[in-house]
């Protein structure tokens, strides 16, 4: 399946470009908070190393914890799209200590592709629950 490539692709994907670099820099954390919505929720459906559900500031300060613990590179490969607003990536993070982490993260956008209104996270290998929670949220936008 081919993605076409308009303007409002290529000004999405420039938006999440950007959130990846401040993603990686802990003094950019600030700008990140920015970039989510004000009601943003984060849940997270992975077995093993769940988060508890967490609002725009828990989730920043899940990032500066990780920026603590030694992150030391971050790398999204996206793995489905459904329209300018829902993203399915596959990430994989590392830390100065030689661990890494891998999960699915689906990202969801709000209308104008400015604000990420939700992430949900799952294991690496849960591509089923992941691309089913992408489409159901694909039903759900208006």
């Amino acid at each position: 399946m081919a993605v076409v490539k308009d303007g409002r692709t290529q000004a999405s994907d420039q938006v999440r470009r950007h959130f990846d670099e401040a993603v990686m820099n802990p003094e950019r954390l600030d700008e990140i908070r920015g970039m989510l919505a004000d009601d943003y929720v984060h849940v997270d459906r992975r077995s093993v190393v769940g988060l508890p559900d967490l609002d725009g500031a828990g989730f920043i300060e899940s990032l500066r914890i990780g920026h603590e613990a030694g992150l030391d590179s971050f790398d999204r490969q996206l793995v489905a799209r459904l329209g300018d607003r829902l993203f399915l990536s596959h990430v994989k993070t590392r830390f100065t200590d030689g661990s890494e982490k891998q999960y699915l993260v689906l990202n969801q956008w709000d209308r104008n592709v400015a604000k990420v209104e939700q992430s949900v996270r799952f294991d690496p290998d849960d591509l089923d629950a992941a691309t089913a929670e992408l489409d159901r949220l694909y039903a759900e936008l208006d």
